[in-house]
């Protein structure tokens, strides 16, 4: 591996700077599925995490002293939040069917009673 220089900043990653990259990157890809849209034969969308990350890395963080493996930690952080808050909300909206279901299968049976 190449030798680091000795005079990189020292960066902590806070919460805040977690969710600007996480920001950041749910924006390019927003932006990269609202430009496909409006083509008739869209590209591939070639910015994956990881590539997406590293030139993060090369172009704003290299007088850092922080790693790739730093910025996907900031970046994980927060998707797996996100992630786990999606989750809730799907199940209380499961839930809220399974019992509109149910009432609404209680008031055929009545009705049909």
């Amino acid at each position: 591996p190449p030798k680091k220089p000795r005079n990189l900043v020292a960066l902590t990653f806070t919460p805040e700077l977690d969710q600007l990259l996480y920001d950041v990157y749910v924006t390019l890809c927003e932006d990269h599925r609202a430009k496909s849209f409006l083509l008739a034969n869209p590209p591939k969308f070639k910015t994956r995490l990881d590539s997406f990350i590293k030139s993060l890395h090369q172009k704003h963080f290299s007088k850092f002293d922080v790693t790739e493996k730093d910025i996907i930690d900031s970046y994980k952080r927060v998707e797996s939040k996100v992630l786990e808050e999606q989750k809730v909300i799907r199940e209380k909206e499961r839930n809220e069917r399974r019992i509109q279901k149910e009432l609404h299968e209680k008031q055929k049976a009545a009705e049909a009673a």
